[in-house]
């Protein structure tokens, strides 16, 4: 660093120690200075004299902070600098996440001293504007306290209005500081300061209102023209409304005495108690109803007082929304996760009403019931939409609004909830597929088009439309004659014609036991081209997505380069719990090593049951889901290192299969994929009225039960004892061995319960299974690193014709 200044070279200076460290790693003679981003000691200026100085700062307040000073403190000390923000849209984005997103030094944006002050006023003015947001809430608070009297209520409500007007001031006062120019990255700011100032001033205005202090002229002056309200709301005027309408306006008595300055006095008569003079009217309450065909708010305010001094409260409609509205449905998204926090409403469906209005704007009276016509329309609001305030542009008519402005669509929001009686609990949208429990602990499953329970199939199930839809099952069944002729079909052709066991066995036993509890160890079919590893595993999945196959969806993702990441891939496998995932095609694409980290990543996350940890902006530790499918998956390669001890590698050569095409050409077909699919329903039927007892009886056995048919370890252990690989490799191969064990078992035990297969027809084909497991296991290379015959390609080949011959 200091040879560079010494050169008159080029130095960059970062806002933290990370982003030195990468754009050190970049080639850049970097650095940072202790203390944050605003810290920056004169005693330091003199070590860049004679240096040409980059400054990067973060896309937030304190970089924009740091960007002005600092560079300006360098400027006037003759040293030539210059200031950048990264080319990054998130706000808070650092250099480090400049460099991830593909940029280079090249790419940074460069802006000026003024540009920074420009930004950082806007940022201080959003900042500020929550302080604005508090005086309303606490003068709500205030109105509505039960503890304290009502004199007290409005001084406390009095004052924080007058607070508001205050911290308005500190905002307003940032506009004056925006240079007049600015550079293409700064202009946005003085508009987005300018939309917070109005904002700010909405909120105070409304926090006098609610005090019933007339609003003084510093917050009327702070509005924007375009978003004021009607004048009779804020100096209570008596003036006509602009076009006839049904709805009554009242108004307080005296308005035209009013103050109209800073004091926020008045002239209109208030409450009046023992110890307290007469005051000017106050909002008592606030509600909302349907008067004439029109939305309306009605507030109450105090009017005459009757002979006995009580004080006589009178309405005040002010129009909100031209029509009425009806909340239909409430839907809320379930993910699966247990969580006491809310969970965040997915859809609102709201109907609609008008009245049908002539050209004059009078409701047309229906001849027969002597009631005006009506007309209605039914709107679905998703989450986007309620977020986003997007959904006033979704309305069925145009004007329906009687105000556009950010209040006016808030309280048409309000109106629409409170206006009339709305649904009275929330329906539920399942964004996610797998087990979940009803009120009673009852399990159910759902998969892409409903669920199936101990009863059988549910019809009042809503599925979000998903990434998944192949999972698509029919009702199950109990019949024995229906279920033999589907596990004829479905599963004994397979297993009696070309179809190799050791390929087979393991991938019908990784399919079906997915539904009772996911198998740690990841199922990967390797070869060559046209080795029909995608047929296999598409076949075997189809007991539970029968919408799979050649000539429909082909894959249910991708694990090639360009078919996503391999964060992406563990978070689409977060959405699917308990039933087989098929992730097609970890091919080289010219990268080997990439697949292999994308594929040892995925097994890994699968194995360690444990999600993804991140950290979060304020500085805590946010943990994705783990996965909980049954991973099946392909590719040329296999992975390396300890993630190959995760996965069962099952080699296939293209000649594994004679007159392979013809024959997936044949299973594959409707009608087979129709018989797997009613046997991978009913089986979840099956263990949905045993599942918990079935769990319970595998933890019994991990902790050393014998006595369960679900406890295989002895079997295992035994069978697989004389096997060439070290203690640590084995075991892990017995614990594959066992889970794939127990996929088996389970579907046969549900056709023996049903009396679709015999007990010798049962046992042949447990015999059959367990011998292709063994062969499957058998085949895994004996030392902890990834097989040396399947490490890359070609080399697969090799692997894939040993096997066969």
């Amino acid at each position: 660093m200091t040879a560079t200044i010494a050169d008159a070279g080029d130095v960059w200076l970062l806002e933290g120690e990370k982003d030195a460290d990468n754009a050190t790693a970049a080639g850049l003679v970097a650095t940072t200075n202790a203390g944050g981003a605003t810290a920056f000691p004169s005693e330091l200026v003199d070590r860049f004299r004679g240096g040409r100085v980059h400054l990067v700062v973060d896309n937030d307040q304190a970089g924009y902070k740091r960007a002005a000073s600092v560079t300006a403190q360098l400027l006037r000390e003759g040293i030539e600098a210059r200031a950048y923000l990264p080319n990054v849209a998130d706000s808070k984005a650092d250099f480090t996440d400049h460099i991830a997103a593909g940029g280079t030094v090249d790419t940074l944006v460069q802006i000026t001293v003024d540009d920074a002050i420009a930004l950082e006023a806007a940022a201080e003015a959003t900042r500020l504007i929550t302080q604005v947001e508090i005086c309303l809430k606490e003068a709500n608070a205030q109105l509505t306290a039960t503890a304290q009297d009502q004199a007290t209520s409005e001084r406390n409500a009095e004052a924080w209005a007058r607070e508001s007007a205050k911290r308005l001031e500190r905002i307003t006062s940032l506009q004056p500081t925006i240079p007049t120019t600015l550079g293409p990255r700064a202009e946005p700011a003085r508009a987005e300061l300018a939309a917070t100032v109005n904002a700010a001033a909405e909120i105070s205005r409304d926090t006098f209102l609610a005090a019933g202090l007339t609003v003084p002229r510093d917050v009327t002056a702070a509005l924007a023209a375009s978003s004021e309200l009607e004048q009779d709301d804020v100096d209570e005027a008596t003036t006509e409304p602009k076009k006839p309408s049904p709805v009554a306006f009242k108004t307080g008595s005296d308005a035209d005495n009013r103050d109209g300055g800073n004091g926020g006095g008045g002239g209109t008569p208030r409450f009046s108690s023992d110890d307290q003079p007469a005051k000017r009217a106050v909002i008592k309450r606030e509600e909302y109803d349907v008067v004439d065909g029109i939305t309306v708010s009605v507030k109450w305010v105090a009017g005459a007082t009757d002979e006995e001094g009580n004080v006589q409260w009178e309405p005040r409609y002010s129009a909100v929304l031209n029509g009425w509205a009806e909340i239909q449905t409430v839907a809320v998204e379930d993910d699966g996760t247990d969580s006491e926090i809310a969970r965040a409403p997915h859809m609102i469906a709201i109907r609609f009403f008008r009245y049908v209005r002539d050209f004059r704007g009078i409701a047309i009276i229906d001849s027969e019931t002597g009631q005006p016509q009506t007309e209605s329309a039914l709107v679905k609001f998703d989450e986007e939409q309620l977020r986003t305030g997007t959904w006033s542009q979704a309305l069925p008519w145009p004007n329906l609004l009687e105000s556009t402005t950010r209040r006016g669509k808030d309280q048409a929001w309000d109106a629409i909830r409170k206006a009339r009686q709305t649904v009275a609990t929330n329906s539920r949208v399942y964004t996610t597929l797998g087990w979940r429990k009803d009120a009673d602990g009852n399990p159910f499953f759902i998969h892409s088009t409903g669920a199936i329970a101990e009863s059988g199939a549910l019809d009042d199930v809503e599925v979000k439309p998903s990434l998944f839809s192949v999972f698509n099952l029919p009702a199950p069944t109990t019949d024995a004659a229906e279920l033999r002729a589907a596990w004829q079909k479905g599963t004994l052709e397979a297993k009696d014609s070309w179809l190799i066991g050791r390929a087979l066995a393991p991938l019908l036993a990784q399919s079906w036991g997915a539904v009772l509890k996911p198998n740690d160890a990841t199922v990967h079919l390797v070869g060559g081209r046209a080795s029909l590893k995608s047929a296999h595993g598409r076949l075997c999945v189809q007991y539970f997505a029968p919408e799979v196959h050649y000539h429909g969806v082909k894959e249910m993702l991708s694990g090639s380069a360009k078919g996503g990441s391999a964060l992406g891939l563990i978070r689409s496998a977060n959405t699917v719990s308990h039933l087989p995932l098929l992730i097609d095609d970890f091919a080289p694409d010219g990268n080997a090593k990439q697949a292999q980290n994308r594929l040892g990543e995925l097994a890994r996350m699968r194995f360690n049951s444990t999600g993804r940890k991140v950290s979060t902006q304020r500085g805590g530790v946010r943990e994705d889901r783990p996965i909980e499918a049954n991973l099946i998956t392909t590719g040329e390669l296999t992975a390396t290192g300890s993630a190959d001890s995760r996965i069962l590698n099952i080699p296939l050569h293209p000649q594994s299969v004679d007159k392979g095409k013809a024959l997936f050409a044949r299973l594959e077909s409707r009608s087979y994929r129709a018989a797997r699919a009613l046997l991978g329903a009913t089986l979840i039927q099956w263990v949905a009225q045993r599942r918990d007892q079935m769990l319970e009886e595998i933890q019994s056995a991990i902790e050393g039960d014998i006595t369960s048919p679900l406890t295989t370890d002895s079997y295992w252990e035994a069978r697989l004892r004389d096997l060439p690989h070290d203690s640590g490799v084995r075991n892990r191969l017995e614990n594959m061995a066992v889970d794939l064990d127990r996929g088996i078992y389970i579907m046969l035990k549900m056709l023996r319960d049903y009396d679709a297969i015999s007990k010798d027809e049962a046992t042949e084909f447990y015999s059959w299974a367990r011998e292709g497991i063994y062969e499957a296991v058998s085949l895994q290379d004996s030392a902890t690193s990834a097989p040396a015959r399947c490490s890359s390609a070609s080399s697969a080949k090799h692997c894939s014709r040993a096997a066969h011959t």
